[in-house]
């Protein structure tokens, strides 16, 4: 269980598609840290792009985490053909 507030990481915002906002709850120092999302898509229904918009919103807001994910997926991947 928290006991402290999620701690604001980072925010993301586009006319087109809406904003997100990336909190993080939980205790580094054990590693049990989760990512809080927040995504306020524009979802009209004239437009279609409600499902879109939360993942190109959630891609852009969490770009830094996927990129490391993916390198380090590589990496050991790599590692097991040595």
């Amino acid at each position: 269980m928290w006991e402290d507030e999620p701690k604001f990481i980072r925010a993301f915002e586009d006319d087109i598609h809406g904003k997100a906002a990336l909190y993080r709850a939980g205790n580094d120092t054990v590693g049990n840290v989760i990512n809080v999302v927040h995504l306020w898509a524009k979802s009209d229904v004239l437009n279609g792009l409600g499902s879109y918009s939360r993942g190109y919103l959630h891609g852009k807001l969490m770009q830094e985490e996927s990129v490391a994910l993916i390198n380090g997926a590589w990496d050991y991947f790599e590692s097991q053909f040595e």
